[in-house]
């Protein structure tokens, strides 16, 4: 908004239109007549809300800089570089000697203390250096503790649980771990499927079979023979041990549920269940590690008392525990190792005496009751105050192992991203979902808002992810204050430093409108990771077909514009000195918007577009069989997914519902290109109806332009992410594994309409102003050479917001002209292309209906290009029309030689351009007096033409009736008069197409697939007799015809009355094509002839049933059970009834006498209109007519095949014959 006026009031009056929230707030509470002027509003403003104001960076931020424990060198010079730069009037010497004390002790530490750099190039020089050899040495250590984490898994999986004693090894098979077992109620083999497919059970590894068993046996566990899977101890010892966790209860066997209720009540219904003397002492052990009583004996005395006292009700061992969110500097760190040395300082630190924490006693009372609504369960959100920032819609959640800043939040405090401290750790969510960080920071947090709350550095994670929260606070942050949450009070409590208790009560409608936002987010998904992969986009392309790609016209030049010398793309050949210096000036400046390898494509995040299947609710899961390969497709196979798996485009899947077969292409030069089957998954998703481009719209809009740039992204397929839950259901099988694509595949349904939705996102305002998209091809048009430019520079920007990337060696900037969409465009207009063109001229004469089908195929393609094709090719579809080609003829030979003169040099069609502009009073000209002097102007323009032809006008306005009323006025008057000598006719406007193509389609065989469904059937009986028709038409027509004889019938006879009936209504109809379906085998043999017509009456039907047959297209006779006719059984004895939602009409008739017997009468009376069409198709031969004649027909005209009478001040009047009248 903007103001031009040197007046303070309305300044001052405006400015609150720039506010919002607080500041609104603020400016709402002046008081009257408190405000001078603008400045001094100014001022107030400023003092209010100095603490808000932007942090300067100074030299202080830069000299408490400190490298993190876990911060990488690279994470930490790139923190440091973006401070020095924000730094104002910072010197060169202080910003190196400010470096050192910023860095961890470490070898490139020595390294700076030793040796100094003395600028900054040298210093990110040795830093780098130094960052790849710390990045091998981490590479080198997490190898080493996979293969050892591995190695100890497999000897964990051969079952070495225990300890040895000894070098002496067991002999013989090993004994039970348990006494007795827990009864269950079914085989071993289904729990142990059940157990594998959840993945509570690890899958051993798979164990020789030894030397001299019996091999009948076979152990599904082990994989190896010897013994049986309900005799495996190791088996049963793991099932047990799963039971006694808890798992596994579905099994259990539940026959003495009952008797165990009726134990006494100091008897526990497992206690039958004896643990060894180890077993028992090691759970003894661990009782004492967790419940770690007082040093209080007189405590420690009740409490054990009071756990005696617990009697019956005493509950088995806890399953385990959920926490809300875990991971983060909880427990230890985040690697493996720092966890296990957690655990094991917990075990050992009973050894020694600790100090207790002292905290005062926190007591609720019903004071503390606040809540509007006291029957709730409310989650516990509160406000408090985070580096100067007061913050709400904080959730306080005691299950969560870190406290959450969320990414959102952060940005809204102004906070440097330079303080943030990398963290590449993830956090497990309650259902196992891992959710990436952002890295971590330390925050003045100050909980509450009263006087009494304090204030204590907390880390938080920060996070991205669409949540109703602002702050997530969890087990960190309330242990250090040492808070006490009561739920149903909605108050914390916890002590401060001068001895007294901080109350924070929660706001309960703040928390149920949280409570309600959350329902409504959907979840985060993850964005695909990209690891340094060399595989060259070219070789992930998954297109086979390259006919009518982007293709410039004209010499090109490749630029470099990347670091390698074969970086490179290509621009226009010839152009201006300085508009090819900013051109590569400027790809020079987005070169980082071109991927060489799939490294460079970091892909489109999750939350702007992925792709969905959107299965069938009923939709069953396909599993192909495996089809067979040689060894040349098989080392293809592995090539191609080892390049995908590098790509990060695919992972491996187990236990998938859903798998596809691989099928082998062979491409143009020779190598495989491997495609997936998904017949079965595509027939299971819906059609993307999202609508595609008009390609003539497209390459009318792109043509005529002076300067054009071909962008491709061909493999933008990969770059948008499948929808996580459907990414297993694009499963493919290898030899070697499953695998299944976590980016968009080509193959898959409704790939091409989730591109183009994207594109319509990513260019909304580009497309129809510079720039013409069709999924993946792109085009960027410009009428000079200065705005294109900068319709470049446009469209690159909005390639970097979205993070797409481009194909260099696709792309061609500057040209004048090119192929899109399967046309030549350039300056002139648009342009036949000569490679169809010169297939056509090569072409020989066809001598198959295949041949011909291929040559109208191609025709069809340059229907724009050739005048008159309908006209011109009518003979070649006269032979394509007929069952059996007759041979090539010399008509057929002439068509096609003036076809290919044409296109030896085909017409050039250019854009409407604009004419003469209205001027004012004439854009205020009715419709209908704008087309009237639209065709006053092209009757003055063509006069010749207008004076020796009989000129046709098609509109759909009434141009014709208002230049003939009697009462016209004004400048209309002396149009009619010119326009009258010329005899124009008038006709309707048809069906809105390209006018060029309007005879050719008309004359194309396209094939109706109306098709129409006809059941009949007759009843004869002693009292009464009957036929039943239904006719079924398109879109739901629903026709039904009850007959009723009147005459002595046969069964046979009244069969061929119900089928000649139908005929004769499927013939008023209008169908074409039908197929009569009737429950006698008799009519049915008759009419197909494989019975013999013995009977005269039955002759007689046949031979008019045969006559009604040869008047339609296609008719086909075929014989169904009773039971598939049953409503026209049930028309044929009178019955009526109709289904709701379809369009039925019941029709009851009564014949007196057979149809064979009846006669047609007809009369031959004359028409008064036959004269006047005589006339009137005379007149349109170009025949003379008498003035006599003239004057008779000049109120007529013809609308399609009805006449009509103009009146004078009345609309039309429709012409009727004596019979209609």
């Amino acid at each position: 908004m903007t103001f031009r006026t040197g007046c303070d009031a309305i300044w001052c009056r405006a400015f609150s239109l720039s506010l919002e929230g607080e500041a609104l707030d603020w400016f709402n509470t002046l008081a009257n007549n408190s405000i001078v002027n603008f400045k001094s509003l100014g001022e107030i403003f400023k003092k209010q809300f100095a603490a808000c104001s932007m942090e300067e960076v100074m030299v202080v931020d830069l000299m408490n800089l400190k490298q993190g424990k876990e911060e990488s060198l690279k994470s930490f010079m790139d923190r440091y570089q973006k401070i020095v730069r924000k730094v104002k009037g910072l010197s060169l010497e202080l910003a190196l000697q400010y470096v050192m004390p910023a860095l961890r002790l470490g070898s490139f530490k020595d390294s700076i203390c030793r040796n100094p750099p003395h600028t900054m190039e040298e210093l990110r020089q040795r830093a780098a250096d130094e960052a790849r050899v710390e990045n091998m040495k981490q590479n080198y250590r997490r190898e080493q503790q996979e293969a050892k984490a591995e190695k100890n898994d497999n000897k964990k999986a051969e079952g070495s649980g225990s300890r040895p004693t000894g070098p002496k090894l067991r002999e013989g098979p090993r004994g039970p771990r348990f006494p007795q077992y827990t009864p269950l109620n079914a085989p071993r083999t289904r729990i142990l499927q059940e157990a594998l497919s959840t993945q509570i059970l690890p899958a051993p590894a798979k164990r020789p079979t030894p030397p001299g068993v019996d091999l009948s046996k076979r152990c599904l566990y082990h994989q190896n023979s010897g013994h049986d899977i309900e005799d495996c101890v190791t088996l049963k010892d793991k099932i047990e041990e799963l039971i006694r966790m808890g798992r596994l209860q579905q099994y259990v066997k539940r026959e003495d549920v009952r008797r165990h209720e009726e134990l006494p009540r100091n008897e526990h219904p497992y206690s039958r269940f004896e643990s060894p003397p180890r077993e028992r002492r090691k759970e003894d052990r661990g009782h004492r590690e967790y419940d770690r009583p007082p040093r209080d004996e007189g405590r420690r005395t009740t409490q054990r008392d009071r756990s005696r006292s617990w009697g019956g009700e005493q509950r088995g061992p806890l399953r385990g525990m959920i926490n809300t969110i875990s991971g983060g500097f909880a427990g230890g760190r985040p690697t493996s190792s720092a966890r296990k040395r957690s655990i094991r300082a917990l075990r050992s630190i009973h050894v020694v005496d600790v100090p207790w924490r002292t905290m005062p006693p926190i007591t609720f009372s019903d004071e503390d009751f606040h809540a509007p609504d006291p029957d709730q369960d409310n989650p516990m959100v509160i406000d408090i105050e985070v580096a100067r920032y007061r913050v709400s819609r904080v959730l306080v959640d005691q299950g969560s192992s870190v406290n959450i800043l969320y990414w959102k939040t952060f940005l809204q405090m102004d906070i440097l991203e330079d303080l943030v401290v990398p963290y590449d750790e993830q956090i497990v969510g309650f259902a196992g979902e891992r959710v990436d960080t952002r890295g971590y920071i330390d925050l003045q947090t100050r909980l509450g808002t009263g006087r009494e709350s304090e204030e204590m550095k907390v880390r938080f994670l920060l996070v991205e992810a669409h949540t109703s929260y602002n702050i997530l606070l969890g087990r960190p942050c309330l242990n250090a204050f040492g808070a006490i949450v009561s739920t149903p009070h909605l108050t914390m409590k916890y002590p401060t430093r001068r001895g007294t208790i901080c109350t924070v009560r929660s706001n309960q409608k703040m928390t149920r409108e949280c409570y309600a936002a959350g329902l409504r987010i959907y979840p985060k998904e993850e964005r695909r990771k990209i690891s340094r992969s060399e595989v060259a986009l070219a070789d992930l392309d998954p297109r086979t077909n390259t006919e009518d790609r982007l293709e410039p016209v004209g010499e090109t030049q490749p630029i470099m514009i990347g670091h390698n010398a074969d970086q490179t793309t290509s621009i226009a050949r010839g152009l201006p000195a300085e508009i090819e210096k900013e051109l590569q000036s400027m790809l020079w400046k987005n070169r980082d918007l071109f991927a060489w390898t799939a490294t460079d494509m970091p892909g489109i995040h999750p939350f702007v577009m992925t792709h969905k299947l959107s299965l069938y609710k009923d939709a069953r899961p396909m599993s192909q069989k495996k089809r067979k390969m040689g060894d040349e497709k098989r080392r293809a196979i592995g090539d191609e997914v080892r390049k995908l798996k590098e790509a990060n485009f695919i992972k491996e899947v187990t236990y998938t519902t859903w798998l596809a077969n691989v099928v082998m292409v062979k491409k143009a030069n020779g190598k495989w290109r491997m495609c997936t089957d998904y017949t079965d998954l595509n027939k299971a998703c819906p059609k993307d109806s999202y609508p595609l481009p008009s390609i003539d719209a497209l390459v009318d809009g792109a043509s005529g332009h002076k300067m054009l740039s071909f962008l491709d992204a061909y493999s933008g397929y990969n770059q948008i992410p499948v929808y996580v839950p459907d990414r297993e259901k694009t499963a493919f099988m290898t030899d070697k594994a499953n695998y299944c694509y976590e980016v968009m595949s080509f193959g898959l349904k409704n790939v091409g309409a989730t591109y183009q939705r994207l594109m319509d996102r990513v260019f909304a305002e580009q497309i129809g102003r510079c720039m013409d998209v069709y999924i993946d091809d792109m085009v960027v048009r410009s009428p000079d050479e200065g705005s294109h430019l900068c319709n470049l520079e446009e469209v690159f920007g909005q390639v970097r917001k979205y993070g797409m990337r481009l194909n260099p060696t696709k792309c061609t900037f500057g040209v004048a002209g090119g192929k899109f969409l399967g046309f030549m465009l350039t300056s002139r207009g648009i342009e036949a292309n000569p490679d169809k063109c010169e297939a056509i001229l090569k072409m020989p004469n066809p001598s198959a209906l295949k041949d011909i089908q291929r040559l109208v195929g191609r025709l069809t393609a340059l229907s724009r290009f050739i005048p008159k094709l309908a006209e011109r090719a009518r003979p070649i579809m006269k032979k394509m029309k007929k069952e059996v080609v007759s041979k090539w003829d010399l008509e057929c030979e002439q068509a096609f030689a003036k076809v290919k003169e044409i296109l030896m040099n085909p017409p050039v069609m250019n854009r409407p351009s604009k004419g003469a502009e209205l001027q004012d009073t004439e854009t205020r000209y009715r419709q209908v007096e704008k087309v009237a002097m639209a065709l006053l102007h092209a009757a003055r323009r063509l006069r010749p033409y207008f004076q020796s032809h009989q000129v046709v006008v098609r509109t759909n306005h009434p141009v014709s009736k208002v230049l003939r009323k009697p009462d016209l006025a004004g400048r209309m008057v002396g149009w009619a008069v010119e326009l009258s000598e010329f005899g124009l006719r008038y006709e309707p406007r048809g069906s809105i197409k390209g006018q060029h193509l309007a005879d050719f389609a008309t004359e194309l065989p396209i094939a109706d697939d109306d098709q129409w469904n006809l059941y009949v059937d007759g009843a004869s009986g002693k009292n009464m007799s009957g036929a039943g028709i239904v006719l079924e038409g398109p879109n739901g027509f629903l026709l039904e015809h009850s007959l009723l004889f009147k005459f002595k019938t046969s069964n046979n006879q009244a069969e061929y009355e119900a089928l000649v009936a139908g005929l004769e209504l499927a013939k008023d109809m209008g169908a074409r094509r039908v197929v009569c379906r009737t429950d006698s085998q008799l009519v049915v043999g008759q009419m197909n002839g494989e019975f013999q017509v013995k009977e005269d009456h039955l002759s007689r039907y046949f031979h008019k049933a045969s006559a009604l047959i040869a008047e339609f297209e296609k008719i086909d006779i075929q014989h169904i059970p009773r039971e598939q006719n049953s409503r026209a059984d049930l028309l044929s004895k009178l019955s009526s009834g109709k289904d709701k939602g379809q369009l039925t009409t019941v029709i009851r008739q009564v014949l007196l006498q057979p149809s064979v017997e009846c006669h047609s009468i007809t009369t031959n009376a004359t028409d008064w209109r036959g004269e006047i069409r005589e006339l009137m198709k005379k007149q349109d031969d170009g025949k003379d007519l008498r003035p006599a004649e003239t004057k008779k027909i000049a109120r007529f005209l013809l609308i399609g095949d009805d006449m009509y009478r103009r009146g004078f001040s009345t609309p039309l009047l429709k012409c009727l014959s004596n019979e209609e009248a």
